[in-house]
């Protein structure tokens, strides 16, 4: 069970009810163990005794659970199209039971948090107001918390401007904002900028190896440029053996990489499980690349309520393959794959997959349900070794290649995809009415329950064209709220 604050494991309904009081009586609780079959089916719950309507009666004479009796077992051909489904991205994110501790902004929060020995667990509660410096924040063998709180409108925490602390050396070539090294990081209401104006800054805002993180309510920004100072938003390495740290999750998020790549995943097995955010990158969104042999699990990429817009690529994987086993299992729900709106945009639109040769192809599962794609997308699959120049339609090669049980109820319509907007714009940073689907859109109604596709965008947005470093009004990057974000999958 779960506190606020603390958690209790047991299986002693006594030492339950002590610790939660609320949590009903000894005469609710049941000796018989619950099935543990790996897979379950509709005899394991025909099999228990102690758990029927009889059994357990419910109030006012309503009965409790559902009516197992009456269940009928699936078709084949039910369990076959689940079968995918089974491999979805469980969110595995971890508590945080240690002391919390408040930093004003002022004092230079990278430097506070690297400086000490914090207890394994703490939760840092950033104070202040207004866009702040901070120093690099390392995290060495230990899990922490980040809260902007919630009283501070407009606090941006942007790179200290330092020569110093963003050299190049033998044991940090690429140094970054934030460094996680076999720990643990979860990021709630953060404000970040990486200004393409300040001559010395980090190559990422985000390293991880052996590590796991997770972002919520988030908002991080390379302001789009034609410049090349930056290398990305995010770059992860290595294989942790705690599951938690080999998975990253980003939840109602706006995360923008005006240069470079938006999350780098390599030498690892690293899934992310993506829900109610906005991810717009200039390059490309995601880069994944595996080296040797097929892991023994794949890494899965699990996207729902979301919208990603890139200017070359969204996707670019580079995996063995290995018979019938997969490197990597996409999987989309109600999701809108754009093109980068932005004068300066190079080409011709976006690719949405790019894959290194046929091997990277066939180590590739995809599956999508209720997704849109608007008529920025230029190409849907190309391999990096055998590039073409010509547009490709959805019908022709995208649902060609995966098959219509793979792809299911799509928005891939021309002109199927409008925005607030209704025009390229000139905007050097992003504005909410960028990627905003129009009333009238089909996409506005394309979801589940005729509902919207993509990423809930009520949320505010930096207008600014550019962050300056004196006394900026509190209002030049105002807070992130999401408004009803979409419940996950995985129970997040």
């Amino acid at each position: 069970g779960v506190g606020k604050d603390d958690t209790l494991a047991t299986d002693d309904p006594d030492k339950w009810l002590g610790k939660y009081r609320g949590a009903g009586s000894l005469k609710d609780y049941r000796s018989e163990k619950w099935p543990q079959e790996e897979t379950l089916t509709v005899a394991s719950f025909q099999n228990l005794k102690l758990w029927t309507s009889e059994t357990v009666p419910g109030s006012e004479g309503k009965r409790r659970g559902a009516e197992i009796a009456r269940l009928q077992p699936l078709s084949d051909k039910a369990v076959e199209d689940l079968k995918p489904y089974q491999q979805r991205l469980t969110g595995l994110r971890e508590f945080f039971v240690g002391p919390r501790v408040t930093i004003e902004a002022n004092e230079d929060v990278g430097k506070k948090i690297s400086e000490a020995s914090w207890e394994d667990g703490t939760t840092f509660v950033i104070t202040g107001s207004g866009i702040k410096e901070t120093s690099p924040i390392l995290i060495q063998g230990r899990k922490l918390r980040i809260d902007f709180e919630d009283v501070a409108p407009g606090l941006t925490l942007i790179p200290k401007r330092s020569s110093a602390l963003w050299q190049k050396s033998s044991g940090n070539d690429s140094p970054a904002l934030i460094s996680v090294n076999q720990g643990y990081l979860e990021i709630r209401n953060g404000r970040f900028n990486l200004d393409n104006a300040n001559k010395f800054h980090p190559d990422y805002f985000l390293k991880l190896d052996q590590s796991g993180f997770a972002f919520v309510g988030t908002q991080v920004e390379i302001p789009l440029s034609q410049a090349n100072h930056f290398q990305g938003l995010i770059r992860w390495t290595g294989k942790s053996e705690i599951p938690s740290r080999n998975q990253g999750i980003i939840q109602a998020c706006q995360l923008l990489a005006g240069n470079g790549i938006v999350a780098d995943l390599s030498e690892g097995e690293q899934s992310l499980l993506i829900r109610n955010s906005l991810i717009v990158s200039r390059d490309e969104i995601l880069r994944l690349k595996r080296v040797g042999t097929v892991p023994p699990s794949p890494s899965i990429i699990d996207i729902e309520q979301s919208t990603l817009a890139a200017g070359r690529a969204h996707f670019l994987v580079d995996c063995p393959a290995s018979g019938e086993a997969k490197s990597v299992q996409f999987f989309a729900d109600n999701t809108l794959f754009s093109g980068l709106k932005w004068e300066h945009s190079r080409g011709e639109g976006p690719v949405l997959l790019e894959y290194v040769g046929d091997p990277s192809l066939k180590s590739i599962n995809w599956h999508e349900n209720r997704c849109g794609y608007d008529d920025r997308i230029f190409q849907f699959m190309v391999s990096s070794t055998a590039k073409s120049s010509e547009r490709q339609e959805y019908a022709d090669v995208w649902l060609k290649h995966w098959g219509r049980t793979a792809l299911r109820s799509e928005l891939a319509k021309g002109g199927g995809v409008a925005y607030e907007d209704g025009s390229r714009g000139s905007e050097t940073r992003i504005h909410p009415k960028t990627y905003r689907l129009k009333a009238d859109s089909l996409a506005y109604r394309a979801g589940v329950n005729q509902l919207p596709i993509g990423a809930n965008l009520t949320v505010s947005a930096p207008t600014a064209k550019k962050v300056e470093a004196k006394s900026p009004p509190a209002k030049a990057v105002p807070n992130l709220t999401p408004i009803n974000p979409v419940k996950p999958v995985g129970g997040l």
